[in-house]
């Protein structure tokens, strides 16, 4: 069976080439309604790799850029991997990744004839995901992705429920088997595993990377002769309280030039894990880390990223070391870089330092000597830093988040809070990944770049419609990064502020990894990399190889065309893992939420319109939960950015008493009670 993403590219390789819409494309492939959600999910996953485009309109067509074919994997000896199309041709990648013989792939050329952008349409060992359906003669499955109407189950396990989600595979004679049990379709509520396994996302390492994680070693004596050892320098981490994983520490001292010194100090992960080695291709297979409430499912075998790795107090770890030498108005004055040895001397806790800094009557008992100064030291610092990037224009947005914590009973759920303490890190990490991102200019080196493009300026279109309607002046035809944080600091404290930062979220593109240097919107920066998360992040790790060869006069012409010829997979590849991990987390956040909303039914919030459309509005609770207003009659104006709704007319950023009605596939359903001035009817 085909699946929807495979039937797509055939369509689009196959048909007129003029962009249509979204909906002309699924009633030319007579698509099911109900296969929607899905189909729209193939078109971004195929946006992402570049074989999809879309314009102004939203209109969508194939990129022909490059060729591109459709194929049928082959790996063949020492990790090669052949791909033999349809048509009789073959082409070969070495180390691709993790593909099954058999399994049904996209990919580009590039003009040398090289591989690029692989992406598996249809795995040869097939899962699919529907619902699961059950009579009293016969259980039948029907998948979410199109083809028959039923498919007859053999054999349904006795706890799988009418109306279930499942997972089936196919068997030879046509039937279907059920291989999981992924929960009740009455809300969509699904467990993180489950939500890993549907988004291809390995929970388990393979036994050979965790053996060979096993053998891994720290000979500290034999290091000190090539490193500098900082192990006697006031340093220290700042992590959440259930943090593992500890990428970071920092050092900072004010010099007799009134400049500060700041160090960041990243666990040289590079060290233990080789380029090509089983643990690195693993790391590549998976791309990030992945954070749900309470628990993560690492990119690094535990090992290495809860012990050999991070950088826990007391206890002699490998990095690589960032100095910035910085003035009184944030300007880097100097910046060198060391392999190093490090002891933390604190493992400290955000919300703890936050206490501290901003007051708290009772203050953490921190008993290293000189840290409560140094505390000091850096917020001064890092406050210091913020002003600088916010003249530059990084954005600095207002937006809540919410965030869940769960008991064996209850479901919390508050918004996301960034204290100081979590400011303060941000600020260093920033200074010190830009600080790398222009050593990679000055060497001309082969690099991985943190990206971010300027908004899509049809979405800015409504944020100037709006702001103009509101007797602003705003002229978007050419946005930078300083004039979208100039309108959003003339907005703060006014009643347009919420709007105002909503509509410029909408019009946001994600940022994403690309091997050559780009501008970073939101930063404002010119040249970003993402180096201070290498046991989170495999970009960061690559970044950790390429500094490490110019550290040590390694980086040869034969190097830097390997590397060249590769990072565009590594980059487009990272920033696919990182969408599938997003949304993931999103999923099981929104799940979640759901759960909590079933604890909550009939409760009256209040509630912050955030969005609007034709037949919907949806709003933000001050726990920073978010939910829809849902009825036909919902009529947007987008001149103005209000809705009119029987009587009534409700504005982008209005305040409103709303009642939680039900739980949707969606998420959760309100109904509008009274606006803010009125009071509860």
């Amino acid at each position: 069976m085909k699946t929807i993403k495979e039937r797509l590219v055939e369509h689009m390789l196959n048909s007129q080439s003029k962009p249509r819409l979204q909906t002309e494309i699924m009633g030319q492939m007579k698509m099911r309604k109900d296969a929607k959600k899905l189909f729209r999910k193939a078109i971004n996953d195929l946006t992402d790799i570049g074989f999809l485009t879309r314009n102004m309109k939203n209109r969508i067509s194939l990129t022909k850029t490059k060729p591109w074919f459709v194929g049928t994997v082959y790996p063949g000896s020492n990790g090669t991997l052949h791909i033999l199309t349809d048509s009789g041709l073959t082409h070969g990648k070495p180390s691709a990744g993790k593909f099954q013989n058999g399994d049904r792939v996209l990919y580009g050329l590039t003009s040398q004839g090289n591989v690029t952008h692989l992406e598996i349409l249809t795995s040869a060992i097939q899962t699919f995901r529907g619902t699961f359906l059950r009579s009293v003669e016969k259980s039948y499955f029907v998948p979410e992705e199109g083809g028959a109407t039923e498919m007859e189950i053999v054999n349904p396990p006795e706890q799988a429920k009418h109306l279930d989600i499942v997972h089936c595979c196919k068997l030879s004679d046509g039937r279907f088997k059920v291989v999981k049990v992924l929960g009740s379709t009455s809300h969509g509520t699904l467990s993180p595993d489950d939500i890993c396994e549907e988004r291809g996302i390995p929970i388990e390492f393979p036994s050979k990377v965790l053996k060979d994680a096993k053998k891994l070693r720290v000979d500290i004596q034999s290091e000190e002769r090539r490193r500098l050892d900082l192990r006697n320098e006031l340093i220290y981490t700042i992590d959440g309280a259930d943090a593992k994983d500890l990428d970071d520490a920092i050092s900072i001292e004010k010099l007799d030039n009134g400049m500060f010194r700041l160090g960041v100090h990243i666990a040289d992960v590079s060290h233990f894990v080789q380029e090509d080695s089983t643990i690195d291709k693993e790391a590549f297979y998976r791309g990030t880390s992945v954070y749900f409430p309470g628990h993560n499912v690492p990119m690094l075998p535990r090992i290495l990223s809860d012990k050999l790795c991070s950088l826990e107090e007391g206890i002699d770890k490998l990095t690589m070391s960032v100095f910035l030498d910085i003035d009184e108005w944030g300007n880097v004055q100097k910046h060198t870089f060391h392999k190093s040895i490090i002891r933390s001397k604190a493992r400290l806790i955000y919300d703890d330092v936050s206490d501290y800094l901003e007051g708290a009557e009772k203050c953490p008992d921190f008993e290293v000597e000189g840290l409560v100064e140094n505390l000091t030291i850096a917020h001064q610092l890092a406050t210091i830093l913020e002003s600088r990037r916010r003249l530059r224009g990084a954005i600095r947005f207002q937006n809540k988040k919410p965030s869940v914590q769960v008991d064996s009973e209850t479901i919390d759920v508050r918004p996301e809070e960034k204290r100081v303490a979590n400011r303060i890190i941000e600020s260093f990490m920033v200074a010190a990944n830009e600080a790398v991102g222009k050593i990679a200019l000055e060497h001309e080196v082969p690099f991985l770049f943190r990206t971010h493009p300027v908004p899509h300026e049809h979405r800015l279109e409504r944020l100037e419609k709006y702001l103009n309607s509101k007797g602003y002046v705003v002229d978007l035809t050419e946005p930078s990064s300083k004039s979208i944080q100039s309108i959003l600091s003339e907005m703060r404290e006014t009643e347009h502020e919420i709007a105002a930062e909503q509509l410029l979220l909408e019009s946001m593109l994600p940022a994403s990894y690309e091997a050559e240097v780009a501008d970073h919107f939101g930063l404002g920066s010119e040249a970003y990399s993402h180096f201070t998360s290498p046991i989170r992040r495999y970009p960061d790790l690559v970044c950790h190889r390429v500094l490490s060869a110019i550290l040590e006069n390694t980086l040869l012409d034969k190097k830097k065309e390997e590397w060249s010829s590769r990072f565009d997979e590594i980059a487009s590849r990272s920033s696919n893992r990182e969408r599938i991990a997003e949304v993931a987390e999103k999923e099981v956040l929104d799940s979640l939420i759901k759960e909590w909303g079933e604890q909550h039914m009939g409760v009256v919030f209040l509630g912050q319109v955030m969005s609007l459309m034709d037949g919907e509005i949806s709003v933000q609770l001050e726990n920073a939960a978010t939910g829809y207003i849902l009825d036909h009659n919902i009529v947007h104006d987008s001149t103005d950015e209000t809705v009119s709704f029987g009587t009534e007319r409700y504005s982008l950023g209005e305040k409103l008493y709303i009642c939680l009605q039900g739980v949707g596939e969606d998420g959760l359903i309100f109904k509008v009670v009274t606006k803010l001035k009125g009071g509860l009817t």
